[in-house]
């Protein structure tokens, strides 16, 4: 399973990595470049006016990686949990002055369903609810994720 969030809202239990540009202050998890929202040169990704425009810029940053992306996309597992980490949250956001996530995070979840439809891919419950983009992916569920663990957990002993 993999679960689209931020940095301050990754739950327990999963195995973080920042695909994010850089880390905030304390965070040291293990960082995935290829998928963060950045051109060929390392630089911020710019040059959009609309979310419309971002999500085209972002996939042609990852057209330019696809051999890399296809090779990164064939090594995930469905018995691993994963938290795809960025900075993007809710509260950020409004502080800003907007009232949706535009964040990259959404779209890579996106491609991994597309790419990857074995992997569950779920967003937490900001960019499920607030996601400037429509997205057909589910909302993470921590209660449901902790009663399926203990159930796993039971089927082991």
């Amino acid at each position: 399973m993999i679960l689209m969030t931020s940095f301050k809202k990754k739950p327990a239990g999963f195995t973080g990595i920042s695909v994010a540009r850089w880390q905030p202050k304390g965070y040291r998890l293990p960082v995935l470049k290829l998928l963060a929202p950045v051109d060929r040169f390392g630089e911020k990704l710019t040059g959009f006016k609309s979310s419309s425009d971002y999500r085209k810029i972002y996939r042609a940053a990852l057209l330019e990686r696809k051999e890399a992306v296809r090779s990164w996309l064939a090594t995930l597992s469905p018995k691993v949990d994963l938290a795809f980490c960025c900075w993007c949250n809710l509260e950020q956001q409004r502080l800003k002055g907007y009232q949706t996530i535009m964040c990259h995070t959404i779209l890579l979840g996106m491609t991994i369903r597309k790419y990857r439809p074995d992997i569950l891919v779920f967003l937490d419950w900001d960019r499920y609810r607030y996601s400037i983009w429509k997205h057909n992916l589910p909302a993470f569920d921590p209660a449901k994720y902790k009663q399926d663990q203990k159930r796993n957990a039971r089927r082991l002993i």
